[in-house]
């Protein structure tokens, strides 16, 4: 088979693609690997060949705040988290999917194996099935699906036991929908409508997790909070090192 391992530039989401890569790579299957450039000794390391991401995309997020510089100026809260999503992975989902589109211009892949974070899946995944390879992505953290006590990600609460918990969890999502999800949300739908898919109806975070052919959780059950998910999520445990 033809694969394609896609990655958002941070170590920490590449680097368990690249132990499947290898596995891959030893099976017979063929393996090209797209992430930035600051990467691509990863990638050519375990066999693979390195394609970039298009400029607009192609970072070295070991430096986050290089990358982002104006996060320097916001305290840590619901402002720093929104801008630093919108910078780093919305506004990089055009130049994502260009990269994407490009590989598979002359490189036919079967398979495309992302991180839970490279969205700019979400084009693909938002078009036809019929004109698309199937897509794989990997839970590299917790899983990014939404809580049934209604408690936001990112923050740190604990499941619920009580309905005033409940009653409480509900009033911050509301304030952290007003401060992060909706105004992502809007940015999100714009981008996407320039290439002519969407708009989402969930927030980002579900969406790649309901829409990949399937979602493989890098971890066990029992690390994750007790709730309904989607028939697309896998847990398969941690990749060997």
């Amino acid at each position: 088979m033809r694969i394609l391992i896609a990655s958002t530039p941070m170590t920490g989401h590449l680097n368990p693609l690249l132990t499947i890569g290898r596995l891959l790579i030893a099976e017979g299957h063929e393996v090209v690997g797209l992430t930035g450039s600051a990467l691509r000794e990863c990638i050519e390391g375990i066999g693979a060949e390195f394609r970039p991401l298009p400029a607009g995309a192609d970072f070295d997020l070991r430096d986050f705040v290089s990358v982002v510089p104006e996060l320097k100026n916001i305290p840590p809260g619901p402002e720093w988290l929104r801008v630093a999503i919108e910078r780093v992975f919305v506004d990089t989902i055009p130049a994502q999917h260009k990269g994407l589109q490009q590989v598979l211009g002359n490189f036919a892949a079967d398979v495309i194996i992302g991180d839970d974070m490279l969205f700019g899946v979400l084009p693909i995944l938002l078009g036809p099935r019929s004109k698309r390879p199937s897509i794989v992505l990997c839970g590299t953290s917790f899983l990014h699906w939404r809580r049934e006590d209604g408690a936001p990600h990112s923050i740190g609460l604990p499941p619920s036991t009580t309905k005033e918990q409940r009653d409480d969890y509900a009033a911050i999502y509301r304030e952290h929908d007003r401060l992060i999800h909706q105004p992502m949300a809007d940015r999100l739908n714009r981008s996407l409508q320039t290439m002519g898919v969407g708009p989402l109806s969930m927030t980002l975070f579900d969406s790649v997790v309901e829409l990949a052919d399937a979602y493989l959780q890098l971890t066990v059950p029992s690390f994750e909070f007790p709730r309904d998910i989607p028939p697309s999520v896998h847990f398969v445990g941690t990749p060997p090192a």
